[in-house]
């Protein structure tokens, strides 16, 4: 089960798994940036490298990003 949390508010539950959606969305536009959370990159507003490595979202959300994940994903929003 994958819930998705929506730019509008609202949430969205799938009975797919989240390894699914990693393998079907568009890399172009999401990145897995640890086991439980994928994010649309044009949503994330920065990443704080203090402590803990988080990205804020563009509606103030913070999630943790994998430390084996926080060098493509700061390479990838070069590119973007």
């Amino acid at each position: 089960e994958t819930i998705f949390f929506l730019t509008n508010g609202r949430n969205y539950i799938s009975n797919k798994s989240i390894t699914y959606y990693s393998k079907n969305l568009l890399p172009l536009f999401f990145f897995r940036i640890h086991y439980l959370y994928i994010v649309n990159l044009n949503h994330i507003v920065r990443i704080d490298e203090t402590k803990d490595n988080y990205c804020e979202l563009s509606n103030g959300v913070l999630l943790p990003i994998a430390k084996k994940r926080k060098e493509e994903l700061k390479r990838i929003l070069q590119l973007l």
